[in-house]
Parts: structure tokens; C-alpha cells; sequence
């Protein structure tokens, strides 16, 4: 029976399979018995520290030594703990295989907003505002992007249904639009209630047609409320295929993507927002702007990309910007901070400008 350097099973409690013993990188020899699911977070691994008796989760890209029957194991462990394939639509086929690599390369699951290959990022935090209000601001940005890009003009958005129900497109871009959409994703007996008795999230994908199958676009809405008021906006939305909606317009992936997150910043006023791709969108640290006013809350987390929008009003320090490869230039109400090299940006350039803004990760 093959086992790990330095172990002698006589000296293990009965219940270890001493093929499962392994050692993790930053232990020493130290030596962990592989346990199996802490059932917290997706990818992590439960392991029992044989020398205290006490379990930890990590993930097995921690683990530095181990058996080939342990690596087998765990490649097994990890098939079986990916994530579950996304409800048949049409975003099946572009994501299912991407995801699972992605799963297998980072042992997590990707957060909504690091799940298109393009993501645009917003959140505006407020003091409780109507609902009507916060639907106008959603619809604001799909009539802005409407005026410039065919597919938004010409494809009604489908709202997502969580028993995959058929249902007719909407406009998104009016204010009853909007309400008409969350009413389509909420249950009959939510529909005559307040917004306190609602679903508060709502996803829409593109009505798919001719070359914008390819492009598909998903847009998340989500309200943060406390009571009838909405107290924050969330907007993400994950494209698939810039390249491709673009052409339809004679624009560039780039010129798309910046068109989507300005078309935001006009209709949303948000506090952060950003433009994420490849490695910046999935090694970047979340980043949160302190306030000078430690009574005031800090900015909502969210990722830092080639392009990254902060409002003048949460009072942001951008000095530390100055050495890395960005330039700054007034939107909106605040400044876009600009990639110099375009789209794409390495993990490592991303966490520098989230440490630059004064940033806070999270697992």
C-alpha cells in the first residue's frame, strides 16, 4: 500500500485511511487526514489535523504532498462538488464548459458578477428611494443603450423564471417595463403586495435573434430594501460575445463595453462600477472605498477592471493610482479610471488598483 513519506499507519488513530494522509503547503510535516465535505463553501475540502484532533477546510491546491490514491481522490472529490449545470436556456451551451474549468482552475464557484467572459458592474447605494424610482433608473439604462446599439433596440429581454416558465419579452425601457418584469418572476400572491412580500432580484437574457444568438446578453437586477424603500441597486450584466453584437453596429468590443457601463453611470449614478475580463475578473480582489468620515459606511465591495468608475461623492483618494498603469478622466459624476493596455489586464495589475483604492477583500 503506498503512503506518505514518514508515515507509519501503527501510529494513526483506526478511524484514518492512511492512504488519505496528507501534508499542506505552510505546515511543515505536519500531517492532516483528509475528512471530505465541510459542507460550507463549494471546493473547499475538510481535512483533520492528526497531531490536535482539530478539522479546518482548505482547498486541495493546498495540499502540498500526497498519495496517488489521494490525488485521485480529490480529482474525484472535485468532479463531484462542481457546480450544478445552469437551467436550460440559451446561455447553456456558451457557459457550462467554461465554468466547470474555471472551477477546477480556482476550487470555487464564480460570484454572478464574475460569470459572463465580459462583466459590467454597478451598485449605487441611496437613502431608501420609491420603487418607482429605482425602476426608472434600470430603464434609464436600457433606453440610453437602446439610442446606440441595434440589439438593444431591436430585442425584447426575457425575464428568467425560476420554473423556467415561457414568457413574453419586455422592452426594459420604461418604467412599468421594468415593474412588469419583476412581476413576471414573482408569485401571484406578491403581485397586488408591497415590495417587502417580492422576489428582489430579477434576470433577463436577450431575446436571442440572428447574430446576437452568440452575443447573448444577461443583465441581474437586484434591490436591497428595508421596508417599501429601496436602499441599494445592483446591476450586472454579462455578455458572451462583444465582438459580435458590436459588429452589428460598426463598433468594437471595447467601444460596446464602454458604451454598457456609460450608459450606467448616466442611468444609474452608481458609487463604484467597473469593466471586467480574463484575469482581472477572476483573481481580482473586491475593492471598497473608505470614507474620510469613519461615521459615513464605506462603498459596496466590487471588483476593479479595465475600466473602473468611482463617484466624487464618496470622496475617493486616487493619488496611490498615480504609479500604475491607468489614466483618469471625468464620468459623470465621478472619474473613470482607464487600463492603459485596453481590456485585457493580469490578476496582479488588478489587485494593485484595488489596494490603491483603499480596498477590503473578501472570500
Amino acid at each position: 500500500m503506498e503512503l506518505l513519506t514518514g508515515v507509519d499507519p501503527r501510529h494513526l488513530p483506526d478511524w484514518v485511511d492512511s492512504r488519505l494522509v496528507v501534508r499542506i503547503s505552510g505546515q511543515s510535516d505536519t500531517l492532516f487526514a483528509i475528512v471530505g465535505n465541510p459542507h460550507t463553501f463549494r471546493g473547499l475540502l475538510a481535512i483533520n489535523d492528526l497531531a490536535t484532533g482539530q478539522n479546518m477546510s482548505v482547498r486541495p491546491s493546498q495540499i502540498s504532498e500526497a498519495t496517488e490514491f489521494a490525488r485521485g481522490w480529490l480529482e474525484g472529490y472535485l468532479s463531484g462538488n462542481e457546480p450544478a449545470p445552469p437551467p436550460h436556456d440559451a446561455l447553456e451551451e456558451l457557459r457550462w464548459n467554461r465554468e466547470r474549468a474555471l472551477f477546477h482552475m480556482y476550487e470555487r464557484e464564480m460570484p454572478p458578477q464574475s460569470q459572463g467572459r465580459y462583466v459590467v458592474d454597478a451598485i449605487r447605494s441611496t437613502p431608501g428611494i420609491p420603487a418607482t424610482e429605482a425602476y426608472r433608473a434600470v430603464a434609464s439604462v436600457f433606453a440610453e443603450l437602446s439610442v446606440a446599439h441595434a440589439l438593444w433596440r431591436h430585442n425584447g429581454w426575457l425575464p428568467v423564471t425560476a420554473d423556467r416558465a415561457s414568457l413574453p419579452a419586455i422592452g426594459m425601457t420604461s418604467a412599468d417595463d421594468v415593474e412588469a418584469a419583476f412581476r413576471c418572476v414573482n408569485p401571484a400572491y406578491a403581485i397586488d403586495g408591497t415590495i417587502e412580500t417580492w422576489q428582489r432580484s430579477l434576470r433577463v437574457i436577450n431575446g436571442h435573434t440572428g447574430a446576437a444568438d452568440a452575443g447573448l446578453v444577461e443583465i441581474l437586477i437586484d434591490l436591497d430594501t428595508s421596508g417599501p424603500l429601496v436602499d441599494r441597486l445592483h446591476i450586472v450584466v454579462n455578455v458572451e460575445r462583444p465582438d459580435q453584437i458590436a459588429a452589428a453596429d460598426g463598433a468594437t468590443s471595447e467601444s460596446l463595453l464602454e458604451d454598457v457601463l456609460g450608459a450606467i453611470i448616466v442611468g444609474l449614478d452608481p458609487d463604484v462600477a467597473s469593466v471586467a475580463h480574463g484575469a482581472a475578473l477572476y483573481e481580482g480582489e473586491p475593492f471598497s472605498i473608505e470614507p474620510p468620515d469613519e461615521s459615513e459606511d464605506p462603498t459596496p465591495p466590487i471588483l476593479p477592471g479595465s475600466l473602473t468608475y468611482v463617484a466624487a461623492r464618496v470622496r475617493p483618494d486616487l493619488d496611490p493610482i498615480g504609479p500604475l498603469p491607468f489614466d483618469r478622466e471625468p464620468a459623470g459624476s465621478g472619474v473613470l479610471i482607464r487600463h492603459r493596455g485596453g481590456l485585457t489586464m493580469t490578476g496582479e495589475t488588478a489587485n494593485e488598483l484595488s489596494r490603491a483604492l483603499n480596498s477590503h477583500t473578501s472570500v
